[in-house]
């Protein structure tokens, strides 16, 4: 037999041998002593579109093993694995309700019961049953521990005769068996009904980072509620892949929540030193939220960042690049500045200097836009390329997995499907984090404040007529306004004495 026909072993094995039976079959009984949710998303792909009958083994004699198992199946939803939980349960939820999977709670038969406490008996067997065709017989239940996690045994049965044997016991069993199709189809409305997909994916990273507001030193306010999830899932990206690429929405606070994530990291000595790269504009609102993060740090200027020669900050910037480490948190705040990469001799300047910063000295880099789109998707491109080399095989165009230089898309929309990218766009907050007030109006709580979403946003173009438009006409033409370069002159400009650049 080949692997896809026997196991005993971990790593899904138990898995892999079952998904491989079931492809093709129409009809799917399957029989386990337990059944969590976790257990139908990894096993979803392949019942989609079967008829699932579940037969599920319970103690014997209890008052109420309908609410036993109901219960033991809710608790789990609230401590499993989260990663496209809603969307499974929305598939089972989908299944129950139009009949393709029926679950119900087995009562074992007449047998008398042996070892087990007097008036208790239960069935305990696992079979994974395709048609008439095949069935796994094993030790796995329909669970994700015991189709992933642990270590199982079973193989697949092919005789008819036998496999005509578990399709018989089965049928039988499960027609004295106690439905709980219509339960469970409540509990999981009760359950989509109360838990949103968004407020599940932020509270699973919440409690997987512990960011809480007391870790954060008091002279950063407090993030809000959508903010939390958004540095979870930055965080996420920072120490699994030592690179994060954060888009979000104008207005909805990427540097604040920058701030609490550097000083989230500091906190665990993960980073140590922080360099800034902004718009000029911006340098003293960054150092202000880096002294607020209780960091040592850097900020300089995308022209800085660009420049061969002729910029005083230049020295300074090239001292730091040179000396990042892995504890050097690199922040490209308006990283689209970067979005465009290719310069005279191929790659900018620019880029290639955080590109060695970041891939050849193992600095970690945060990544900040709203805009990442300008052009082409090549603009998104170049900012991936200044993210460290994947070090994970990443999903090829063709649906398989492969080691890769770099992270790389082709449409704009697979970039919230990358591990390290987070997006948070204004509609998602105001769906899924917004309130109403007494009046009807939907507003979100940044601590105590309540800040409003307008009703509607009405634009309109006004043109106003400047009575000294053909004046400065006038007198930009005539070119009384220039004033001719003086190379012998001394390069240090006020300009450059102020350490303003624009």
């Amino acid at each position: 037999m080949s692997a896809d026909h026997r196991f005993f072993a971990d790593q899904a094995a138990a898995l892999q041998c079952i998904r491989s039976m079931l492809a093709h079959a129409r009809d799917v009984r399957i029989a386990t002593a337990y059944f969590e949710a976790s257990g139908y998303q990894v096993l979803q792909d392949a019942l989609r579109g079967k008829r699932v009958r579940l037969l599920v083994g319970r103690p014997e004699g209890g008052e109420d093993r309908v609410r036993e198992m109901l219960n033991e199946f809710l608790q789990e939803l609230s401590t499993g694995l989260q990663e496209n939980r809603t969307h499974a349960l929305r598939d089972l939820l989908d299944a129950l309700k139009q009949g393709w999977m029926t679950v119900a709670v087995s009562s074992s038969g007449a047998q008398p019961p042996s070892w087990l406490k007097a008036g208790y008996t239960y069935h305990h067997a696992k079979l994974y049953i395709a048609d008439a065709d095949a069935a796994v017989v094993t030790s796995a239940n329909f669970t994700r521990h015991g189709l992933c996690q642990s270590r199982e045994s079973g193989y697949v049965v092919a005789r008819p005769e036998d496999v005509a044997f578990f399709v018989e016991r089965f049928d039988h069993y499960f027609a004295q068996a106690l439905s709980i199709t219509q339960e469970l189809i409540e509990a999981l409305e009760a359950w989509l009904r109360q838990y949103d997909p968004y407020i599940i994916y932020a509270r699973a990273l919440l409690e997987l980072y512990d960011v809480s507001e007391e870790t954060v030193p008091p002279t950063l306010p407090p993030l809000a509620d959508y903010q939390k999830g958004a540095a979870s899932s930055v965080l996420h990206a920072l120490r699994d892949h030592g690179g994060a690429f954060f888009v979000a929405s104008t207005g909805l606070g990427k540097t604040v929540i920058a701030a609490h994530v550097a000083a989230y990291l500091r906190m665990h000595n993960d980073v140590h030193a922080v360099i800034v790269i902004c718009p000029a504009g911006m340098r003293q609102t960054w150092r202000r939220w880096m002294r607020a993060a209780r960091l040592s740090s850097a900020e300089f200027s995308y022209h800085t960042l660009r420049r061969k020669d002729r910029d005083s900050n230049l020295p300074a910037l090239e001292s730091e690049l040179s000396a990042v480490a892995r504890e050097t948190l690199i922040i490209l705040d308006e990283s689209h500045h970067l979005r465009n990469e290719d310069g005279d001799n191929g790659v900018r300047l620019s880029n290639r200097r955080i590109q060695d910063a970041v891939r050849k000295n193992g600095a970690k880099i945060l990544l900040l836009t709203a805009t990442p789109y300008g052009k082409d998707i090549k603009d998104v491109q170049s900012q991936l390329e200044l993210l460290p080399v994947p070090k994970v095989a990443v999903p090829t165009r063709i649906g398989l997995e492969a080691n890769a230089s770099k992270w790389a898309i082709q449409e704009l929309r697979e970039l919230s499907d990358l591990p390290i990218c987070t997006v948070l766009s204004m509609p998602d907050v105001v769906r899924y984090f917004g309130q109403q007030d007494e009046n009807g109006d939907r507003f979100v709580l940044f601590g105590e404040k309540k800040r409003y979403f307008p009703h509607r946003i009405r634009m309109e173009l006004v043109r106003y007529d400047n009575p000294f438009d053909d004046f400065f006409a006038d007198l930009l033409e005539s070119k009384l306004l220039y004033k001719a370069a003086d190379e012998k002159k001394s390069k240090k400009t006020p300009h450059d004495a102020r350490g303003v650049v624009s």
